[in-house]
């Protein structure tokens, strides 16, 4: 038999049967990006804004705190931003927002 044959299944059953024991690790990961997006991501932010605001941020509580009043209505004491501005003023890396 072939030994490029065996080679491909080998691999894919590595690197499934490590996928499954990382798997159950990752559940007990928090960073403060990772939360901050759950957070971000759960309060109707889109996908693309939520990861522009939170990566590289130290404090996902401070940066959404930062994001809701940059965001809010002026009645309400926010700054009335549009979301995307928002997400400019209060992100914490230095990448451009697209």
């Amino acid at each position: 038999m072939c030994f490029s044959k065996l080679l491909v299944p080998l691999a894919l059953a590595m690197l499934f049967n490590s996928a499954g024991a990382v798997s159950g690790e990752l559940s007990d990961v928090s960073t403060e990006p990772t939360d901050c997006y759950k957070m971000a991501w759960n309060g109707q932010v889109t996908s693309g804004l939520a990861v522009s605001l939170c990566s590289g941020t130290t404090d996902a509580s401070k940066t959404l705190v930062c994001f809701v009043k940059a965001y809010g209505h002026p009645d309400e004491d926010g700054l009335g931003l549009p979301m995307g501005l928002a997400v400019k003023l209060c992100k914490s890396n230095s990448e451009p927002l697209q």
